[in-house]
């Protein structure tokens, strides 16, 4: 029996190749990445510019619990891939996700100092803006305010 070596050659480039795309699509689209360990993951998540809320709102994207997305998007960062949050966070906003006052970080009396500082017209109307803007991603405003 006569074997075609470069006919094999390319059937098993090609497979490789497939298999290769194949675990790549998988990997970018799995909202848990094996490659870091947990801990790794939370430590950068901790010490990224992310916030509980952005955990909250890829965790209702994802479908999973607010520790997994805090795992997931520390993995991201650490293996280069942090560029993917963004779009996702906005995507999970698009959704209609969005976070309560309770899930910003800010206490009380942040909100009543940013209810006097804006000239807002109860602390109840600090804290809804507060959520607002921290499920737009954008606390800067808030912690500029507080001397954060």
């Amino acid at each position: 029996m006569l074997i075609d070596r470069k006919n094999l050659r390319q059937k098993g480039f090609a497979a490789s190749l497939f298999l290769s795309t194949a675990l790549v699509t998988m990997a970018a689209s799995s909202p848990a990445v094996a490659q870091v360990s947990e801990q790794q993951s939370i430590d950068a998540f901790s010490a990224s510019q992310y916030h509980y809320c952005d955990a909250k709102l890829m965790a209702d994207f994802w479908g999973e619990s607010i520790w997994q997305a805090k795992a997931g998007i520390g993995a991201r960062i650490l293996l280069g891939s942090g560029d993917y949050i963004p779009g996702k966070l906005q995507a999970s906003r698009d959704n209609g996700n969005q976070c309560n006052w309770s899930e910003t970080g800010f206490g009380y009396e942040d909100a009543e100092n940013i209810a006097s500082l804006w000239g807002l017209s109860s602390v109840e109307e600090a804290k809804s803006k507060m959520a607002w803007l921290a499920t737009m991603g954008d606390t800067g405003d808030i912690n500029q305010a507080l001397g954060y």
